[in-house]
């Protein structure tokens, strides 16, 4: 006879599948299905893996207000976002913030790029003076309304916020633009990812 007391099998899974208990998986990283930032509830836009020559060098996952499938809607979404990136290898600093600077070149045209060299700068030095990241380093850069864009490196903020105008989706190009630094990556943040 068994007791009946328990859970059918069915409701247990429901249970254990509740969102709090969410989060999707990329290359061994979670990504929680929903943040909190500013006070306001982020969901996980999309999630996928930066590719260099064959090597996976991070994960990465884009939080916004809304979904959205294009750049357009990303870049639109209201209030904060969040661009995430967890490191899959060690790499140095400076190769890292070179990088970054490649894909603003690669999207952005000269005469924005030049309003934003002083931000590009700031951020460039912050990224450096960390060394070297190593795998499961996590680096942030949150998109807060009447504050700015704050870079966290494992969650300590780097700095004073970069309150240049469009600095945020300008970040975002490199990952979301025209020409991103890994297409396949671009599709997982859309949430197109087959």
């Amino acid at each position: 006879m068994k007791p009946r007391y328990l859970l059918p099998p069915l409701l247990l899974w429901a249970l254990l599948q509740s969102p709090t208990a969410m989060a999707t998986e990329v290359a061994g990283i979670h990504f929680d299905e929903t943040v909190r930032i500013a006070e306001a509830p982020l969901l996980l836009n999309g999630a996928g893996v930066r590719y260099m020559a064959f090597f996976k060098v991070m994960a990465a996952g884009l939080y916004l207000s809304k979904k959205s499938t294009t750049p357009d809607g990303a870049y639109a979404a209201p209030g904060p976002k969040r661009m995430q990136m967890v490191m899959l290898v060690d790499m140095d600093a400076k190769k890292f913030s070179k990088e970054f600077i490649k894909g603003f070149t690669n999207n952005v045209g000269k005469t924005p790029m030049s309003r934003l060299i002083p931000g590009l700068t700031r951020m460039g030095t912050l990224i450096d003076g960390h060394g070297r990241f190593v795998r499961g380093d996590t680096i942030t850069v949150d998109w807060i309304p009447a504050t700015g864009a704050v870079i966290s490196i494992n969650g300590v903020a780097q700095g004073e916020p970069f309150k240049e105008q469009g600095f945020f989706d300008t970040l975002l190009t490199n990952w979301i633009g025209p020409t991103p630094v890994d297409w396949k990556l671009k599709d997982a943040l859309l949430g197109q990812a087959s």
